[in-house]
């Protein structure tokens, strides 16, 4: 099956795991541009901003999504949703959004490939912020506008990429 328009390849979720959608966005996607000017505008932390290698887009089942939209349309006044950042990382052995032609891990301690399945949970919250000595607000997920703050929760990235970073 040939990807969509702008979609370089694509993974469907794992056995056992939610129906999630998984795609390689090129330039080309109508997305690309608009993620990759937030990023760079939101970084300021240092004069030097990382390279975009690749941008990936997570489809969530239509359950999770159908969830979403029913707690926004709760929220007075329909809620606020933004875009935001979330900095995480890649188990050691793992190369998934390193190796595009590698499909996302099942390694249960890989944060990303983890993320990608089963969406964020709570129960994995702070594993980063512990470690890397960045537990400032308790346990919770936290996503940020600035994208180099975001960097900050990504630990041992520098592996491979000094700035690997995950869009929420």
């Amino acid at each position: 099956r040939t990807p969509p328009a702008g979609v370089d390849r694509v993974w469907r979720g794992r056995a056992g795991d939610p129906e999630y959608v998984l795609s390689v966005l090129t330039n080309a996607h109508p997305k690309y541009e608009g993620i990759k000017h937030q990023f760079r505008q939101a970084w300021e932390q240092s004069a030097f901003i990382p390279t975009i290698v690749r941008i990936l887009q997570v489809r969530n089942p239509q359950s999770v999504y159908d969830s979403f939209v029913q707690h926004t349309q709760q929220l007075h006044g329909g809620g606020n949703t933004q875009r935001r950042f979330h900095g995480t990382s890649l188990a050691p052995q793992c190369s998934f959004g390193i190796n595009v032609t590698q499909q996302p891990c099942s390694d249960a301690g890989c944060a990303v490939c983890t993320i990608c399945a089963t969406s964020f949970d709570l129960r994995f919250a702070g594993n980063t912020a512990r470690v890397g000595g960045f537990f400032r607000y308790g346990r919770g997920l936290y996503f940020s506008k600035v994208s180099s703050k975001s960097n900050d929760y990504n630990q041992a990235s520098e592996r491979t990429n000094p700035h690997s970073l995950q869009v929420g």
